[in-house]
């Protein structure tokens, strides 16, 4: 056997001192170390705490509201509002849903937002996008509905 192993554990004897067996800094150099080691700790951990309170509440609402209404845009551009009437019942009730989620992310930014008027004007436009994507909604389950009834009995 070596010197400085013991047979059971074959770890080094010699200057080895557990780390849990350690409560108290010995010195006030000690001390000090775990201070500074401390506080340059919450100097990193505070601000990235911050950051990403910031990015969940701020930017991935104005990301996701960004990402809806280029999708509304683009449903609007394969469908006019005088072609509504036309688009399959499925375009439509995607349409509708996204623009239900755009009133919602639109109505908190009004409460959190100093220009408020402006908010409720966008707030105002898409719900009357709404009733025109419900109407031609109605329409296209309607024509849905005499297209399977001609089919039964033709």
């Amino acid at each position: 056997m070596q010197p400085g192993y013991t047979a059971s554990m074959r770890l080094p004897t010699r200057g080895y001192v557990s780390l849990s067996g350690r409560s108290w800094p010995d010195t006030p150099q000690e001390a000090l170390a775990g201070v500074i080691f401390l506080a340059l700790l919450a100097a990193v951990v505070i601000p990235a705490a911050c950051w990403v309170w910031w990015w969940f509440t701020t930017n991935r609402p104005m990301a996701c509201r960004r990402r809806l209404e280029k999708e509304s845009a683009e449903f609007r551009a394969r469908w006019p509002a005088d072609q509504l009437g036309r688009a399959p019942y499925g375009a439509l009730d995607e349409e509708a849903q996204r623009c239900w989620l755009l009133v919602l992310l639109l109505e908190e930014r009004k409460l959190d937002t100093y220009n408020a008027e402006a908010s409720a004007k966008d707030v105002a436009a898409v719900r009357h996008w709404i009733d025109r994507v419900v109407v031609a909604l109605n329409e296209a389950a309607a024509r849905d509905r005499q297209a399977a009834s001609a089919g039964e009995f033709g």
